[in-house]
């Protein structure tokens, strides 16, 4: 793979920064950054990238707290080093993202949204897929409320810390369906504070994956058993043994197999071992 830099479009500037000990990506004219180095819709109206990144940001972001009162958002950043096991990881160094809102084909049921997070890798490119996967899921997801499908989500993006060590996205995983299980970064405190239930539905998901409307349904049932949302796309159904992307789990059946392994580092190997179960 080439290491050749990208050349920079024109008005456009990287700046390192101290505090987070990596580059960024900057605006002149329209006074705008971002962490991602700059695609072509963003060269083509900055303004417009500005803007995208500021209501992504004002619903779930490290810097600026949601203004929103409903869907809330937050993100957290967890130490690799930190323990956590399946049924009640330990998030003692860890750092989440969260959004609200509640399912319901089972009547008033409330789904968690746990997504495995981080940005250290240019081509991977997450922090501009984070910045979508927001708004869009909200939007998404408040359709099914809309539809009555719905009655409440709340979304947890969970963010391993730049710590010099592979991606472990099961630990990532396990750590989210404890916050998500606690209900700590809702509004209202833990479990069912603030007149919200406990969650009963937990999805685990891909910042890259975006559902159409149609999959909605599946987002709002009660699964039975662990219920594989992502086979609707090729790349995850022609292995019968993968069951990533996008999986709907019960509290039961994930404390029942006792969560994601915390030993696969660099992602992957998780996800067949948990199709064993």
């Amino acid at each position: 793979m080439s290491t050749k830099e990208e050349k920079l479009p024109k008005g456009w500037s990287k700046v390192f920064s101290q505090s987070k000990n990596r580059h960024y990506f900057s605006h002149v004219e329209s006074k705008h950054t971002q962490w991602h180095f700059p695609s072509a819709t963003d060269v083509a109206d900055p303004h417009k990238a500005k803007q995208r990144v500021k209501d992504a940001g004002s619903s779930s972001s490290s810097k600026r707290p949601s203004q929103e009162s409903a869907p809330s958002s937050k993100r957290t950043k967890v130490d690799s080093s930190s323990t956590s096991t399946s049924t009640s990881a330990s998030s003692t160094a860890s750092t989440a993202a969260a959004k609200n809102n509640n399912s319901n084909t089972k009547s008033g049921s409330s789904v968690a949204i746990i997504v495995p997070y981080r940005d250290v890798h240019q081509a991977q490119n997450r922090a501009a897929h984070l910045s979508q996967f927001l708004p869009y899921m909200h939007t998404f997801l408040r359709n099914q409320m809309n539809k009555g499908l719905l009655a409440d989500y709340h979304i947890y993006i969970i963010e391993q810390t730049d710590d010099q060590r592979k991606f472990n996205r099961g630990k990532l995983l396990n750590i989210g369906f404890d916050l998500a299980r606690k209900g700590s970064c809702r509004a209202g405190g833990g479990g069912g504070g603030g007149g919200r239930k406990e969650h009963d539905v937990f999805i685990f998901h891909d910042v890259d994956l975006l559902p159409c409307d149609a999959l909605g349904v599946e987002y709002a049932k009660f699964p039975q058993r662990p219920l594989h949302i992502a086979r609707v796309w090729d790349r995850y159904s022609n292995n019968p043994k993968y069951f990533g992307g996008i999986v709907s789990f019960s509290a039961q059946d994930m404390m029942r197999i006792n969560g994601y392994p915390n030993t696969f580092w660099g992602g992957g190997g998780e996800v067949d071992t948990d199709n064993k179960g």
